[in-house]
């Protein structure tokens, strides 16, 4: 004798309310293993994010790197099995009932989905090496040159501003390594609050290779902090974090033995100086590529704060 169950199927009564009771509350439709990371493409897009405080470019890409055909098929599998089991029918019969209502348990499969791919991907992908460069159009030079022929004042007033240096007292520091500095004012204002070691940085410009130098700050910025705080509006770099001189055109720079005496924030953009946030993989030589250096070289991540 068949069960009621196999009656109501035998008259077609099995209607979509039914079947739409056995789909998933929640579904998650684009798994990601732990070893997946968010690729190159993606990477590169979130570099944009720093300027536009806007994540759709991200969330219009990411989904094109799953293929979730398979995690639909994996839905309708088990909805097929729990259509056998409540109703006593064959599998064959309860795939003829899920090929009937396909579209409607798909859709509702999408609309279910609480799967966030992009956090998940940014969750295994480590922290970015980053480059926070001062633009200037007046390049510094070599050490070489710096030693033979001196610096003006002018070539190097935006770094001693951005570094809170005292002018007069960075041509005292500077005269002591023989190097000739010219028209420097004195602005006391700025004694006491340097945020590097003076010598340290007069260093820096004396071991320095390339012709066409920038300021640069290294460090690292965790890429799930950056996705979940995509509207922040200033970057906090740690104490002990390196400052030296880099040239990503040449792929040369300063030996970065100088290093930040406090934290240093800074709003981004910036109003008062021409400050680049760069992942360093993307603008000409990486610094890695030329250095070779660890990522502990890079120092510590950056605080993003609203």
């Amino acid at each position: 004798m068949k069960s009621k169950n196999n009656k109501i199927m035998e008259t077609g009564k099995i209607d979509f309310n039914e079947i739409k009771m056995l789909i998933p509350k929640f579904a998650n439709l684009y798994y990601v293993d732990y070893s997946d990371m968010l690729p190159k493409k993606l990477i590169k897009m979130l570099e944009n994010v720093i300027l536009k405080k806007d994540l759709s470019e991200l969330y219009d890409n990411v989904y094109e790197f799953f293929n979730v055909d398979e995690s639909i098929n994996y839905y309708l599998d088990n909805l097929k099995n729990d259509i056998v089991n409540r109703y006593n029918i064959s599998s064959e019969e309860a795939k003829e009932i899920i090929e009937k209502y396909k579209d409607d348990i798909v859709s509702i499969l999408f609309e279910r989905d609480d799967s966030d791919p992009l956090k998940e991907l940014a969750k295994n992908t480590l922290d970015i090496h980053v480059r926070i460069r001062l633009y200037n159009d007046e390049l510094i030079s070599s050490g070489y040159t710096i030693q033979k022929y001196g610096i003006n004042y002018e070539t190097i007033k935006n770094e001693l501003r951005f570094l809170r240096i005292n002018p007069k007292t960075f041509k005292k520091v500077a005269e002591k390594r023989d190097i000739k500095v010219s028209n420097c004012p004195n602005i006391p204002s700025r004694n006491g609050k340097e945020i590097v070691n003076i010598e340290n940085f007069v260093n820096e410009l004396l071991e320095t290779t390339s012709e066409a130098n920038m300021l640069t700050i290294l460090c690292k910025i965790d890429v799930l902090e950056l996705i979940e705080n995509f509207k922040f509006k200033k970057i906090v770099i740690p104490a002990g974090n390196k400052v030296g001189l880099f040239d990503s055109f040449n792929g040369a720079g300063s030996i970065f033995d100088c290093v930040l005496k406090q934290n240093l924030t800074l709003s981004i953009p910036n109003k008062k100086f021409e400050v680049e946030v760069l992942f360093d993989e993307f603008h000409g030589y990486s610094l890695d590529y030329c250095y070779g250096v660890l990522d502990e070289f890079w120092g510590k991540t950056i605080d993003l704060k609203k």
